[in-house]
């Protein structure tokens, strides 16, 4: 039985979430609750996954099979992977550079505009949208202080 690559990551899931449930065991009484709690839901969760998956990945095997080997084999794109790759260091040299506030509108438009290749509206639009749930999120709930980059530009 051929297993891809989704069945391992699933079982790899399984596997930190019942260690983090072994480890949240030795905590004290109160402190061990909502990590324990977490835990046995994320394990839970990726049991349903692993399972969902393995009887996917032999349907699968079953359906090539019985159809034999007339179904087209998906291409990987090595050209696609390397720009995917470098828009994600160009947004960990933003944030590096200049910190999250201002880094994820300015990623944001020039991914949109250039990647995605999305109207200029639609890009400002969900580039508010998202600066908005970060500012609610990480300053309003969490209060939490996000990095300011080299140049120290963290206004919040």
């Amino acid at each position: 039985m051929r297993i891809k690559g989704e069945v391992v990551f699933r079982a790899i899931l399984l596997c930190v979430f019942l260690a983090g449930a072994l480890l949240s065991m030795e905590l004290s009484g109160k402190a061990r609750i909502l990590p324990l709690v977490v835990m046995i839901g994320g394990t839970g969760l990726s049991a349903v996954l692993l399972v969902s998956g393995l009887r996917e990945t032999a349907r699968e095997q079953e359906k090539e099979k019985s159809a034999g080997d007339t179904d087209e084999k998906t291409e990987l794109n090595p050209r696609g992977q390397v720009t995917i790759i470098l828009w994600v260091l160009a947004f960990l040299i933003l944030v590096l550079l200049i910190g999250f506030w201002v880094a994820i509108p300015v990623f944001n438009v020039a991914f949109l505009l250039g990647f995605g290749r999305e109207r200029v509206k639609t890009a400002i639009i969900y580039t508010a949208a998202v600066w908005l749930a970060m500012y609610g999120i990480f300053h309003v709930f969490l209060v939490v202080r996000l990095y300011g980059g080299i140049l120290g530009l963290s206004f919040l």
